[in-house]
C-alpha cells in the first residue's frame, strides 16, 4: 500500500515538474520572439533572456508578470491617445459650428 502511495506521489511530482518545464520553455520562446521594439533596447531583451535562463522558475514568473503589466500599460496609453484624438477632432468640428452660429446671431 505504501509503495502505491509513493508511486502516485512520484507521478504527481513528475506532472508538476513537466508543467513547470513547459511554462519555463514558453517564457524563453516569448523572450526570443518578442520584438526588440517592445523592450527599451537590445540589452534589456538580453537581460530578460539571461534572467529567464539562469533563474528558471522565478525568472519565468517574473518575466510573465512584467510582460503582462507592460502590455496593460501600453494598452491604456493607446486608449488614452485615441480618446485625446477623438476629443481634438470633436473640438475641431465644434469650433467652426460655433463661429457660424455666432455670425448668424449678429
Amino acid at each position: 500500500m505504501q509503495y502505491l502511495q509513493m508511486q502516485y506521489l512520484a507521478i504527481a511530482l513528475g506532472a508538476i515538474q513537466f508543467v513547470g518545464c513547459l511554462f519555463w520553455l514558453s517564457q524563453i520562446v516569448r523572450v526570443l520572439t518578442t520584438d526588440v521594439d517592445f523592450f527599451e533596447d537590445h540589452k534589456h531583451k538580453l537581460l530578460w533572456f539571461i534572467v529567464v535562463i539562469f533563474v528558471p522558475f522565478i525568472g519565468a514568473v517574473w518575466y510573465a508578470v512584467w510582460l503582462h503589466q507592460t502590455v496593460a500599460q501600453r494598452s491604456q496609453k493607446k486608449k488614452d491617445e485615441a480618446i485625446q484624438r477623438i476629443a481634438a477632432a470633436y473640438r475641431a468640428t465644434e469650433a467652426p459650428e460655433a463661429e457660424s452660429t455666432a455670425a448668424a446671431d449678429r
